[in-house]
């Protein structure tokens, strides 16, 4: 019995040292894993890589760990003052507190870089992508990933002038980036934009939420506008007005055209937004979905416009006052009392649909308030509890009224 044990343990040595001598014996061929060179061979890879691009791009105005980052566009203007703030957006009406190490300023620079990496990624998969895959489809999804490098582009070169140009994908860390000029850049986002217009969907045929032939166009006509070269972007966007794809909205329309309200207000309502769903006026609009993966977002813009009403004794969170907001900025004197003319009847961005000015308590626990105008606040409260607002950004999930 022993002299069979030792037998079979040398012919398992043996077996060993013959299948070691084989030269691809460590050689690894992974069937699953995910990069580019794997993902980016056919339509659902390029799919899933715009789906990233896009959860990138849509992060621009939807973060959350700063919540008063959205003011730092705003505050420090004619249209808007701080409210309850945040932080972020302190140093953009308080000057002397910018610096290098300014929180908002690094976070879209690395947001415009990783939407610009993440476009490149795609450019250069649809440059190498299999002959299989049909050219007009490889030269769609590349002119959708230029366009948004190009929008990222053009937001650092509005914010900053001369900016690192990467038109690679960058795969490796790397510490020797330099500032290309402005001029340098613009040509390069004006050849993007050029290079993608012709092989978008015109608006009628794209999928909701995809970049569009006009989108192209308009963004072009925007970047000649900010080189200076006014005849060139006037030539752009009147081939975007003249395209018959886009009007003006003129008339009540959507799911609460028989309520109360008005045709300008009806564009920012839940339902209407999309062209799909009426909204000629859409040239690109940025998809998201409730419950849905990958679709969800953090968009405070709700808790930046909307005043914390519902701190007022006598007042309860509501859907018509547009959910449950903090009141982070506020309108300014001159947007609330000069802007506009009295009458509100004669700017329709002035009625009471769009403009939200007066409250009337709505808490039916407090019945000897309720129903009556809110009135006789002093202080803070009509900083950022009770003051007027627009209502483009009312949002209401009654499944988390306070979220």
């Amino acid at each position: 019995m022993k002299r069979i044990a030792l037998a079979f343990v040398g012919l398992l040595g043996t077996a060993q040292l013959l299948g070691s001598c084989k030269k691809d014996y460590l050689n690894e061929t992974p069937v699953s894993l995910y990069t580019p060179q794997t993902v980016l061979v056919d339509s659902l890879g390029f799919e899933a890589a715009m789906a990233g691009l896009q959860s990138v791009v849509r992060e621009q105005y939807t973060y959350a760990d700063q919540q008063g980052i959205l003011g730092a566009m705003q505050e420090g203007t004619d249209v808007c003052i701080p409210g309850q703030v945040q932080g972020a957006e302190v140093p953009y009406y308080n000057y002397n507190l910018l610096n290098s190490q300014d929180g908002a300023a690094a976070y879209w620079w690395g947001w415009a870089y990783r939407t610009i990496n993440n476009a490149n990624q795609i450019i250069a998969g649809a440059a190498a992508a299999p002959s299989s895959l049909r050219q007009g489809y490889k030269n769609r999804v590349s002119a959708e990933a230029r366009f948004y490098r190009a929008y990222a582009y053009d937001f650092l070169a509005t914010l900053w002038g001369d900016v690192p140009l990467i038109d690679t994908p960058v795969t490796s860390p790397r510490t020797d980036f330099t500032r290309t000029p402005l001029a340098t850049v613009n040509d390069f986002i004006v050849t993007d934009l050029t290079t993608a217009a012709p092989s978008l969907f015109d608006a009628s045929k794209a999928a909701s939420g995809r970049i569009t032939r006009g989108a192209a166009q308009h963004l072009l006509g925007q970047v000649y506008l900010r080189m200076g070269k006014n005849d060139l972007a006037q030539a752009q966007l009147q081939t975007v007005l003249s395209s018959g794809t886009y009007k003006l909205i003129s008339a009540r329309y959507g799911v609460r055209a028989g309520q109360a309200g008005d045709y300008f207000s009806d564009m920012f309502i839940v339902g209407n937004q999309r062209r799909n769903q009426g909204n000629t006026e859409l040239i690109w609009g940025i998809e998201q979905q409730l419950l849905v993966p990958g679709g969800e977002t953090s968009a405070q813009q709700r808790r930046m416009w909307v005043p914390g009403y519902y701190n007022i004794k006598g007042m309860a969170i509501a859907d018509s006052l547009g959910g449950r907001g903090i009141g982070r900025m506020r309108l300014s004197n001159w947007v609330d009392y000069q802007l506009y003319p009295a009458n509100e009847n004669a700017d329709m961005r002035n009625s009471r649909y769009n403009l939200k000015r007066r409250f009337y308590y709505n808490d039916p626990g407090q019945t000897a308030l309720y129903g009556k105008r809110v009135t006789g606040l002093k202080g803070t409260d009509t900083i950022y509890y009770i003051t007027p607002y627009t209502t483009k950004w009312n949002q209401y999930n009654p499944a988390d009224a306070f979220g």
